[in-house]
């Protein structure tokens, strides 16, 4: 796990969010979707988002991948806070999506959810 901070040049929406990550998918792959509001109630400070991702193929070759968006107080690798966690799946993903590709899919669609619930 790896907290990351924005660098320069990001844009304000995205600037002070910290991203713990536990998986294939890095913090530039979804920082994008963080927004000014989510940012303002969650300050760095004092929380970052917990992104852990996951992808691979079953043993019939069907692709598969799951992440987890959440909360988590700052400079800390625990899990998320109950109430916080929101996760996103993707449960069709092209046969021959890469396991990255799938990953990042998923990861992108638990933080997209973290930003609409909070």
């Amino acid at each position: 796990m790896l907290a990351i901070a924005a660098p320069v040049g990001m844009n304000a929406c995205a600037e002070g969010a910290a991203i713990v990550e536990l998986g294939p998918v890095k913090a530039q792959e979804v920082r994008d979707l963080v927004t000014a509001a989510f940012i303002q109630r969650f300050p760095a400070e004092q929380w970052s988002i917990f992104l852990s991702s996951s992808a691979g193929r079953t043993s019939q070759g069907a692709s598969h991948c799951s992440a987890v968006a959440g909360v988590a107080p700052a400079g800390s690798s625990k899990f998320p806070i109950p109430g916080y966690v929101q996760s996103g799946a993707q449960a069709s993903v092209p046969a021959d999506a890469s396991p990255h590709n799938s990953a990042a899919a998923c990861a992108r669609g638990a933080v997209q959810n973290l930003m609409v619930e909070h």
